[in-house]
């Protein structure tokens, strides 16, 4: 199984790095930027901004902390002691994403995210739900910065 996780870590990085830039809202920094841009760091991480004219499900992901805690739910469920809280975030997430309408070609990426999430949420991970979770990472990351042009740092 710590193979599938770290692969699950080097496969999902598009995705990840967008919801992890996210997660840290800091005040000194997003001072300095225009109160209807949401803006966010994460320590060694360039600030990250929605983009001017970017959907409004860009913004809602960014704004959501099951999502930007994403990177950190997934590590509590690789670990026995803290994976209950783990899964309860990655059940958070889910429910999430289920809510965020971003059109016809987005929402089904989402939803498979979300239901690769639900999977990892419930019981004894097994290694196959890992690699669903990695593979609707990659695809819901490509699609992201493809409409929403996250910038990675």
């Amino acid at each position: 199984m710590r193979s599938t996780v770290r692969g699950f870590a080097s496969v999902g990085v598009v995705l990840l790095c967008v919801f992890m830039v996210a997660a840290c809202k800091s005040t000194p920094i997003a001072a300095t930027i225009p109160s209807s841009t949401p803006a966010a760091t994460v320590a060694g991480a360039a600030l990250a901004t929605v983009p001017s004219g970017a959907p409004d499900y860009c913004t809602q992901l960014v704004d959501v902390p099951a999502l930007t805690g994403l990177s950190d739910s997934l590590g509590q469920v690789a670990n026995p002691d803290t994976q209950a809280a783990g899964q309860q975030a990655l059940a958070l997430a889910s429910t999430a994403l289920h809510g965020i309408d971003a059109g016809p070609t987005l929402n089904p990426v989402l939803a498979n995210l979300a239901d690769e999430l639900d999977a990892l949420a419930t019981g004894d991970p097994e290694p196959g739900e890992w690699d669903g979770v990695t593979t609707a990472l990659t695809s819901a990351g490509e699609e992201l910065q493809t409409t929403c042009n996250f910038p990675l740092g």
